[in-house]
């Protein structure tokens, strides 16, 4: 088993080396293998250990001891280096929360365009279509790569299909852009995200039927959205 799980762990990381890497700085895909690989580190410590050339009566006495404190100073080590006072990891998750709790309570059922689905899409309960493909098969796999020389890297973020997320006709696009106070007539938004940029522009050329929304969703946060013409 533990030959098996070191495997798929290699190949795990190859791949992950392999697609690009990630453009967060946290991670996030190696963290699921930490727990397990350090269960395995403890195993073969205690394996390792156990050859020795201790009589087994004293290693049955000491050696989970010296196992247990071979972990501890690592561990120790780490939380004294790297200790953070308690927070959320990101702050735009926490607004994003409060986008999802304003639709939710003022468009419920509503189907809504997005790129950060995880939250908006979490605290709305609204049917959601994922701008960059992470949970649609219909961007994933049937859409086009950004033409971006810097997406690679951009795991889970390089692709669009615009003509099909405007086919599903969403009530709302959200746009992943806002302000602390309330914006001023004419003033444009900037977007990092082509696939946003892609429906910003379709809007603009009249080929979709929306117009701005920009709804105050919680204190200081005034975000930039998209909402459908009614009976178009």
């Amino acid at each position: 088993m533990a030959a098996y799980f070191l495997v798929v762990s290699l190949v795990w990381v190859l791949f992950f080396l392999r697609s690009g890497g990630d453009f967060f700085q946290y991670s996030r895909m190696l963290v699921p293998l930490v727990a397990p690989l350090t269960v395995l580190a403890a195993v073969g410590l205690m394996a390792v250990a156990g050859k020795l050339a201790l009589p087994w009566r004293l290693w049955a006495r000491v050696g989970p001891a010296v196992v247990v404190v071979l972990l501890l100073v690592p561990v120790l080590r780490a939380g004294w280096e790297h200790a953070l006072p308690e927070q959320h990891g990101m702050a735009r998750v926490e607004r994003w929360a409060q986008v999802g709790k304003y639709l939710g309570k003022v468009h419920p059922g509503a189907t809504v365009a997005v790129t950060p689905v995880g939250a908006i899409g979490y605290f709305s309960g609204a049917r959601i279509l994922d701008l960059v493909g992470l949970v649609d098969r219909k961007v994933a796999k049937e859409g086009q790569r950004i033409p971006d020389l810097n997406s690679r890297g951009k795991i889970g973020h390089e692709w669009v299909n615009t003509e099909y997320i405007l086919s599903q006709q969403p009530d709302i696009i959200v746009i992943d852009f806002w302000k602390d106070k309330p914006w001023e007539r004419g003033e444009k938004v900037a977007t990092q995200f082509y696939g946003e940029w892609q429906l910003i522009e379709a809007i603009e050329s009249g080929r979709a039927p929306y117009r701005p929304y920009i709804p105050q969703v919680g204190p200081d946060l005034h975000w930039f959205m998209f909402i459908r013409e009614e009976g178009k």
